[in-house]
């Protein structure tokens, strides 16, 4: 995967049309973000052809499915390799631990956003554990 020309411009309009979004899974939960924001700055839709799962327990049994333990390991599997989250950069995606639960950010700047109940939240680089480089 490589990074289009207008990479910048293209993943801050998924952050602005994602601001608001309510967590739901399957539908814009931090795995849809995570994706959609891979194809904001790759134009590759990773994925695609699989249903996504529509709550907690069909999210389970996805993971399960597919031999991932978590959402990291999906992350591995679908970009390579971790890095350390202080060699990551903007529109890399990295993990956080939130409810004893891996989730998945997208950075922006010195900061990631996550997809939360109410919107987007700002996950700050102190709670970030592993990165995977986007292109």
């Amino acid at each position: 995967m490589q990074r289009l020309d207008d990479w910048e411009k293209r993943l801050i309009a998924l952050a602005n049309e994602w601001r608001t979004r309510p967590y739901v899974y399957g539908i814009s939960d931090c795995g849809c973000f995570a994706q959609a924001a891979i194809e904001a700055v790759t134009g590759v839709a990773l994925l695609s052809d699989v249903e996504r799962p529509r709550g907690w327990l069909s999210a389970a049994k996805f993971m399960i499915a597919h031999g991932w333990d978590s959402v990291e390991d999906m992350a591995t599997e679908l970009l390579g390799a971790p890095v350390e989250p202080s060699l990551s950069g903007p529109g890399d995606i990295v993990s956080f631990s939130e409810g004893g639960e891996s989730h998945l950010a997208v950075r922006v700047g010195s900061v990631a956003l996550s997809p939360s109940g109410k919107g987007l939240i700002v996950v700050a680089a102190g709670s970030w554990r592993r990165a995977w480089k986007v292109g």
